[in-house]
């Protein structure tokens, strides 16, 4: 399993706790169909995903590298390979793509971002260990939003920190005190940020200043807990898509209703264990399987649904 940091924060109160939850109807729609599976990482488990301008699929991968494959499957380019030199990776995790068509890889155990070429050439790197500005700690990812900022997401030090395409430092995000083991950032039209949450099991949104604005933290029976979210895509009519390493890809609408869950139909070799998501311009839905090596790729969410419950949200206390 991917290493996880669990961070432990002074319990705020219920009350303040209550207030920056919102309680929303949930409701279940169908689950979407699988279009087609293809194997990546020729035997290393894939993680986290991003799509290029062509709509081909970045995967970053446990074999220190990150490879780029079609629509389809096909190994068009890979980069990487195990070490601490420019170009090299130490546990590769978030990857993003700028407007340029630029891909940067946030280097775990190197404590740096890289920065490729959308041939794969390498072009920079920032970073250093430690809790400072430009600094990371021990585990982190990255996003990229539609701007080219570089978002890296530093749970060890509870923040996420903004970077210009060259690595220069623009500031950081808190969460107000809300975050515990933050591990992605996606954004939507409107350039609010989510941000999935292991050590709280929610999805945290802000502002695109930053402004911690509510989080969504279903209840432990309600169907949209999320146990394990490390990565989260948002489509074109802002469906939420996580991953849930723990078996399954659950979806909540815009306002954070619960709108379906499911699982890889096929079996495959063993346990579904979803982990990186991302959405292209058709709604396709692409998934990273750690645990079987391949990318599932679903459908859009079927538009109608019926009422279940009321969400049980989870304070945010323990």
């Amino acid at each position: 399993m991917p290493s996880a940091i669990r961070s432990i924060l002074p319990a705020p109160s219920l009350a303040l706790a209550l207030m920056a939850c919102v309680f929303l109807p949930s409701a279940r729609a169908q689950a979407p169909p699988l279009l087609r599976q293809f194997s990546v990482g020729r035997g290393s488990a894939p993680t986290y995903l991003a799509l290029d301008h062509g709509g081909n699929l970045y995967v970053s991968e446990q074999a220190d590298r990150v490879e780029l494959y079609s629509p389809t499957g096909t190994l068009l380019s890979s980069v990487g390979g195990q070490g601490s030199s420019p170009g090299q990776f130490n546990q590769p995790s978030g990857i993003g793509v700028d407007p340029a068509g630029n891909l940067y890889v946030a280097d775990v155990g190197n404590h740096r971002i890289q920065k490729f070429s959308a041939v794969g050439t390498f072009l920079a790197q920032w970073g250093s260990a430690g809790s400072g500005p430009g600094q990371f700690g021990a585990y982190i990812s990255l996003a990229v939003d539609a701007s080219g900022i570089v978002y890296v997401i530093d749970p060890y030090n509870m923040r996420i920190q903004r970077f210009q395409a060259d690595g220069t430092y623009l500031g950081q995000f808190d969460g107000s005190g809300h975050f515990q083991d933050i591990k992605d950032i996606a954004f939507d039209a409107a350039g609010n940020g989510y941000v999935p949450d292991v050590g709280s099991h929610c999805i945290h949104v802000l502002a695109p200043d930053g402004t911690y604005l509510r989080s969504w933290c279903a209840g432990f029976y309600d169907p949209g807990f999320l146990e394990n979210p490390y990565q989260v895509g948002l489509d074109a009519s802002g469906n939420l898509y996580a991953p849930d390493f723990a078996s399954e890809v659950k979806a909540f609408s815009s306002g954070g209703a619960f709108l379906s869950a499911w699982t890889e139909p096929n079996g495959l070799n063993g346990a579904f264990n979803p982990l990186g998501v991302a959405i292209d311009a058709h709604g396709e839905v692409f998934v990273s399987d750690w645990n079987n090596g391949v990318i599932s790729v679903f459908g859009q969410i079927p538009t109608a649904a019926v009422p279940l419950s009321w969400g049980k949200l989870k304070a945010l206390y323990r």
